[in-house]
């Protein structure tokens, strides 16, 4: 890796984000931590950046350091970078924001997942190599590679902006099961915030009854669970009518609270027969 000799004090004006780089992601709790510890402590990592042709707006390129380069604009001060003079385009740039970054926890696994993809194909390199250059173990950029089988959707549901998103443990219990199913499965547990130990049992069930019907029945027990929740709040709200109805003389009335009661007698055994059928597993 080449780089000019000295950190360099850049105007953070004259430096432009790269768009393409790993990190997609900027968790603003932790980018307001590190405000106020260069505030208080100066910029004590420097940055690296690659220089643009002439002509360009902007004089350099960021290739690592986004959020000291967003904190240093904020607070009105110098850059401190490197800058890259091997880095010419943007695969090579891409690669270097990887080496500088993957593997570190503050990336997201799904952004290692994408990283680790391109980096594979735009390169050739295998996990093995890609592993060396980040100081991770094959099987750490082995798993996280190979989530990129579950498919587009189930990535989307990886997303860190999302409040019901899959971890890490979740997607890759998902690679066990078939590739038809796994969408959907992926969506029961979103949708019902099912632990890792539940998706488990799930997959195991999965792989042990391969016939449709095991999986229709794990999407079935999600919708009597839905149910059950359902009709257990349309009782109590139907009984707190009949209370509210039964001081009024009004015979239209009294007739549909009856059929209300009856409603309600028929929701009871219901939730019987549901309950039932959740103890019930399909062998």
């Amino acid at each position: 890796m080449e780089m000019t000799e000295t950190v360099q004090a850049i105007d953070c004006s004259k430096i432009r984000q790269f768009e393409q780089q790993p990190r997609q992601y900027f968790d603003q709790p932790a980018l307001e931590s590190l405000l106020e510890s260069i505030r208080e402590y100066g910029q004590e990592k420097p940055g690296e950046v690659r220089t643009l042709s002439e002509g360009e707006t902007y004089r350099y390129e960021l290739i690592d350091g986004e959020r000291r380069w967003r904190c240093c604009t904020l607070l009105g001060i110098p850059f401190k970078a490197v800058v890259r003079s091997d880095i010419t385009d943007v695969k090579s740039q891409f690669l270097a924001s990887f080496l500088a970054n993957g593997g570190q926890e503050n990336l997201t696994d799904l952004e290692n997942v994408k990283s680790i993809v391109r980096i594979k194909q735009e390169h050739g390199l295998t996990n093995k190599q890609v592993a060396y250059r980040i100081g991770r173990s094959e099987d750490w950029v082995s798993e996280r590679a190979a989530l990129a089988k579950l498919g587009p959707k189930i990535m989307e549901m990886m997303s860190p902006e999302r409040e019901d998103r899959l971890s890490f443990s979740h997607a890759s219990l998902l690679l066990r099961v078939g590739s038809s199913r796994r969408d959907a499965l992926a969506e029961i547990v979103v949708r019902d915030g099912l632990k890792t130990s539940q998706l488990r049992d799930l997959t195991r069930r999965d792989r042990q009854v391969e016939a449709k019907p095991g999986y229709e029945y794990v999407k079935f027990t999600g919708m009597l669970r839905r149910l059950l929740e359902d009709s257990q709040a349309l009782k109590e709200k139907g009984d707190n009518l009949r209370r509210i109805m039964k001081s009024r003389p009004n015979r239209e009335i009294s007739n549909a609270m009856a059929r209300v009661g009856q409603i309600s007698e028929n929701l009871a055994t219901l939730r019987e027969a549901l309950n039932s059928l959740l103890k019930t597993r399909v062998a």
